[in-house]
């Protein structure tokens, strides 16, 4: 490559960031700039919730100054919105009216909260949680006890209302499927979910969707499909989110779910990468913090041509409830045919995992007690078989315990984000540096 070459990040998010210091790492002599339309540049999203409810500083949104980018020779061009993309002219064109010519190209334009049909939706004080700006409209009216409505159950929503809860603030809970987590847990463990949220005083109304929204002077009322109205103070909307594709389709780029890109990042066009939310990789979205930290990586490596491959992931997700130890990895909602699924429900703990006909542990569920884990995650990601004698069992802990003496249980521990080591046969819940959680964490 000429030293003069010149690579253009679209997207300040956790792949954008990564991808950008991946290639200053990679490749020093190149130019780097970074194209942000949030004013506010990097922040750690996953910590929005927690700091709206007044329960995490500002710092721990904040991992460097905002200029900090810059001491590693990388431009900023923070409150900027990319109009166009010319592929042919190797051109960005900004809401300025100014341009950018880039030699190499990276997309991680992240994605964007799905807005329900809903009437009475635009109403002031209902608005999603997804930014800084949304962060802090929450936060605002979070000064005093109030009552928060949060339409959908997920991961977000459900982790967003024990939030509020631990915070002292009255929250209803509405989830249109009969249980939580839908995507992510089968029902007996989603019960014990909910469980818990009601032991915090979270009013849950499961199976029933909201049919319109009202406001009378201060008050909103969520009108649900059960004929059922509560009035609340503010309304959060965790209804998920889309891949943002626009600017990619409008380049002649291909995009299905998300925009299409290959196992080094590569999108269909010559010298333009994607990488995070907004991509589709093996043909479906990930929307999850560490597959677009991984994806940045490796955009970041391959924009001049390294040639590096995405290392096949594994995605755990660790469910920040305190009381609630809740892990889950793979795709536990549902038992594929031919599939074996074991479990073990007591009043204290539910396990579950589900072979593959092979005999390959496909998902795991722990709620109640998580201590086991690690073992899980790497049998999955080694592709650990279950001996043929432990074919047929049907004891979930005598297979644990031989996933156990596969995988010994790991001594210390390494943040995929910011470096932070401990040691310790379980990782820290939280990241004391960057506030990260558990899941970021990988055996080292």
């Amino acid at each position: 490559m000429k030293p003069t070459e010149h690579l253009v990040i679209v997207g300040s998010g956790i792949a954008g960031i990564r991808a950008a210091l991946t290639a200053r790492a990679t490749t020093p002599l190149c130019r780097i700039t970074l194209v942000g339309d949030e004013t506010s540049g990097f922040y750690n999203r996953i910590a929005l919730a927690a700091w709206a409810s007044q329960q995490r500083p500002l710092a721990d949104l904040f991992w460097h100054p905002q200029n900090w980018l810059r001491t590693q020779n990388i431009d900023t061009r923070y409150g900027h919105r990319v109009t166009r993309i010319d592929a042919n002219a190797h051109r960005l064109h900004l809401q300025d009216g100014s341009s950018l010519a880039w030699d190499r190209l990276i997309l991680a334009t992240g994605a964007t909260p799905v807005v329900p049909p809903i009437p009475g939706v635009d109403l002031p004080g209902v608005a999603p949680l997804w930014t800084l700006d949304h962060a802090h409209t929450l936060r605002q009216r979070l000064t005093r006890t109030a009552h928060i409505g949060i339409i959908g159950g997920g991961i977000l929503g459900t982790e967003l209302a024990l939030d509020l809860a631990s915070a002292g603030h009255r929250v209803t809970l509405i989830e249109a499927e009969p249980h939580l987590l839908p995507q992510h847990l089968p029902p007996k463990a989603a019960a014990r979910l909910a469980q818990h949220l009601q032991q915090q005083g979270i009013a849950l109304h499961l199976g029933t969707s909201a049919a319109s929204i009202t406001r009378s002077t201060d008050t909103l009322t969520l009108h649900l499909q059960d004929d059922t109205a509560h009035p609340v103070d503010h309304i959060v909307l965790s209804t998920g989110v889309r891949p943002n594709v626009s600017l990619a389709q409008d380049a002649g780029l291909d995009v299905t779910f998300g925009i299409v890109v290959n196992h080094y990042m590569e999108t269909s066009a010559p010298d333009i990468l994607a990488a995070g939310n907004c991509t589709a990789q093996n043909g479906t979205g990930a929307l999850l913090w560490n597959p677009a930290f991984m994806q940045g990586d490796t955009a970041g490596h391959n924009a001049f041509a390294h040639r590096v491959t995405l290392p096949p992931m594994v995605s755990p997700i660790h469910f920040k409830a305190v009381g609630f130890p809740l892990f889950i990895i793979g795709d536990s909602a549902q038992v594929l045919p031919g599939h074996r699924h074991i479990e073990s429900d007591t009043p204290q703990t539910y396990r579950a995992l589900t072979l593959t006909p092979e005999g390959r542990i496909h998902s795991a569920v722990f709620a109640g007690d998580t201590q086991r884990y690690p073992q899980v995650e790497r049998a999955i990601a080694t592709g650990y078989t279950v001996p043929s004698a432990l074919a047929h069992e049907t004891d979930i802990e005598a297979l644990i315990s031989a996933l156990a003496a596969h995988t010994p249980a790991p001594t210390a521990w390494a943040c995929r984000t910011c470096g932070y080591t401990s040691d310790g046969p379980v990782a820290p819940t939280v990241c004391p540096v960057c506030a990260v959680g558990r899941d970021q964490f990988w055996a080292a």
